[in-house]
């Protein structure tokens, strides 16, 4: 039994064993690089053969190359058309299936297409066949060995090149004859083997060898005389267990560029020669013919395939199917039990709990649904309430889940707050929007009447509809009453809340009053402003005309206007008036033309304006019919600016 090489191998050490004149000839090359570089080269013996690994292991060979006579192969020169590689190596493979079929099995053929010369316009495919019935004894080793034969090392001896003489190499001990003749065509590969001992014999088969394979491939008999005479005088001096090697001169000299060389003499390429090529075959184009194994591979099956195999009979194919049916029948059941007896014994009290999960999301589900597709209906007619300003009555009320709200009623001049029936509703709008529960908020007015009360109708999208706010007492009907602001009965202080009751400080302190509310700002059409609120002690002040005193609520700052302080901000004016520390200021005079040229902000000022002076009692007929006309001009102005936004 051969032991393994102690050293690592190195697969890029190549040993190439050639049989011829009786003995071997090993070359150990480093292939590492592009260009392969002899290491060593000698004779070995048939002992050293048969067990090679000593040899081997000081150089770290990792694979080995064996080289056949051509007394043990069958080669066939098949040419090929000028094409893509990848054509090139089906259509030789479909020709040597078509020429040496059963002659060899599948690991002892090889097919390889040679490098074509600059001048051919065709290609050269060579096959080689390495029949079971050839006697022949490998070598011994343990490292990984593949086969080639001597006629593939003189074709990666000429390679490219297609020298005028045929190249011949004769083994007189085996017989073996090699030869490659150059054609028109490209070059012509012969392997044949001639045992005869008689030195004469020998020759002249040789030589008629050679003959008929020029004369084969289209050469003139001028051409075979020439040949006949270089051969017969080279065949005189190879002996009885000699070999030769017999060619051009020039392929010889052109060898050092292709392979680095030990120093040699004239005589070393003839004795290895033919193991260089093997070399070059190893490491070119000619690599598929060096890959030819005396063994068919032998698979190692996995775990997988080997069942696979075992289920190819009918009968344990059967079984298999039965236990899987029965597995998949019973398993689940098996699974389900032991998880439940687990999970019973672990949870004594499962049943109670269950019941209390299912409770609970029977409560959720029902919250979920009261959440999510139903609204508070109370709590919004509420809120609605809660932002509508004295002075508006309202008629109807549509509140549908999923829809839109819409208000419709009737808008009554305010003359507690000197506000106009237009103010008011837009205080109404600015207090929904201010909510935070309304969006969307859209105005459209009616028709007015003899007594400045016009018809409207406020749609708007339920944004938040469960969202709590706590509104200021101003607008809290619970705490301050239509009735008491009808009588004129001050708000109560907001710590008298119920609600902040609990919360408010004990003792001599005094409860601090809820923040003002925070300014609101909107770029929407008729977008109403509020200013904070003032402290409750402000909001009774004291009329300058009759003493009494009366209550009164935030401000409102009205925006921008048309006014005849040239310049003034009539908003200022409207504060004024609003809180009795002023005179009312009449506006300028507004033609149709003026009134059809202002934009939506400018009209709701200038109706403001308007509205705040037809309030004074102490109009002339002349202003006051002015007024009058300018309020219905406005007015419908207002209606088309509406529309078109």
């Amino acid at each position: 039994m051969t032991k393994a090489p102690s050293a690592q191998l190195d697969s890029s050490i190549l040993a190439v064993l050639h049989p011829g004149g009786g003995g071997w000839r090993l070359v150990i090359a480093d292939t590492q690089s592009g260009s392969p570089r002899i290491i060593e080269a000698r004779n070995v013996t048939a002992q050293e053969v048969v067990n090679l690994d000593p040899v081997l292991e000081p150089h770290r060979v990792g694979r080995v190359l064996c080289v056949l006579p051509s007394a043990s192969v069958i080669c066939r020169t098949s040419p090929l058309p000028d094409a893509e590689p990848e054509q090139l190596d089906q259509a030789l493979r479909l020709q040597a299936e078509a020429q040496l079929l059963g002659s060899a099995p599948p690991h002892r053929l090889a097919t390889a297409v040679l490098p074509a010369a600059s001048s051919e316009t065709t290609r050269v495919g060579l096959i080689l066949a390495w029949p079971v019935s050839a006697e022949f004894v490998p070598p011994v080793t343990v490292r990984p060995i593949s086969y080639t034969a001597d006629i593939a090392a003189l074709a990666a001896l000429l390679n490219s090149h297609r020298p005028q003489n045929p190249a011949l190499w004769v083994d007189r001990s085996d017989g073996s004859i090699a030869t490659a003749i150059t054609h028109s065509s490209g070059v012509m590969f012969r392997a044949a083997r001639e045992g005869s001992s008689d030195g004469t014999t020998w020759q002249q088969s040789v030589i008629n060898l050679i003959s008929e394979t020029a004369l084969s491939v289209g050469h003139t008999t001028g051409y075979v005389h020439d040949a006949q005479a270089i051969f017969d005088a080279a065949l005189t001096s190879v002996g009885t267990d000699e070999t030769a090697l017999i060619i051009d001169q020039q392929l010889l000299t052109e060898l050092d560029e292709r392979v680095t060389l030990p120093p040699h003499d004239e005589h070393w390429l003839t004795e290895y020669g033919i193991a260089v090529g093997g070399v070059l075959a190893a490491c070119g184009p000619l690599y598929s013919l060096t890959q030819l194994q005396a063994d068919p591979p032998v698979e190692s099956p996995s775990l997988f395939r080997m069942v696979v195999r075992k289920l190819r009979s009918p009968a344990a194919a059967l079984i298999t199917v039965v236990i899987c049916l029965l597995i998949l029948a019973f398993l689940p059941l098996v699974t389900s039990g032991a998880r439940l007896l687990i999970l019973q014994t672990m949870n004594r009290d499962l049943a109670d709990r269950k019941a209390a999960v299912d409770d609970v999301r029977y409560k959720l589900a029902v919250y979920d649904t009261l959440r999510s597709k139903a609204w508070p209906m109370t709590k919004l007619l509420s809120d609605i309430a809660c932002n509508t300003p004295v002075g508006v009555e309202l008629e109807l009320i549509r509140l549908d889940y999923g829809n839109q709200l819409s208000v419709s009623g009737i808008a009554k001049p305010d003359r507690s707050e000197n506000l106009g029936a237009p103010d008011v509703v837009a205080q109404m709008q600015a207090n929904m929007r201010e909510s935070g529960i309304f969006s969307d908020i859209d105005l459209n007015w009616g028709d007015g009447d003899a007594y400045s009360n016009y018809t409207f109708d406020i749609t708007a999208r339920v944004a938040k509809p469960h969202q709590h706010r706590q509104y200021p007492v101003a607008l809290d009907f619970q705490r301050w009453t239509m009735q008491n602001r009808v009588d004129n009965k001050p708000p109560p202080d907001e710590a008298e809340d119920p609600k902040q009751l609990a919360s408010a400080p004990t003792g001599n302190e005094t409860p601090a009053h809820d923040p003002p509310p925070a300014s609101v700002e909107d770029n929407e059409p008729g977008a109403i402003v509020t200013k904070p609120a003032p402290p409750e002690d402000a909001l009774v002040e004291a009329e300058p005309d009759d003493g009494t005193s009366r209550s009164r609520r935030p401000g409102l700052n009205l925006g921008p206007g048309r006014h005849s302080n040239g310049g003034a901000n009539p908003g200022d004016a409207g504060e004024r008036m609003t809180a009795g520390t002023g005179p009312i200021e009449i506006p300028e005079p507004l033609t149709a033309e003026q009134i059809q040229a202002m934009d939506l902000e400018e009209v709701q000022a200038a109706l403001k304006l308007v509205a705040l002076a037809r309030q004074h009692a102490d109009l002339d007929e002349e202003t006051e019919a002015r007024l009058k006309e300018e309020w219905d001009i406005l007015f419908a102005r207002l209606k088309e600016l509406q529309k078109i936004s």
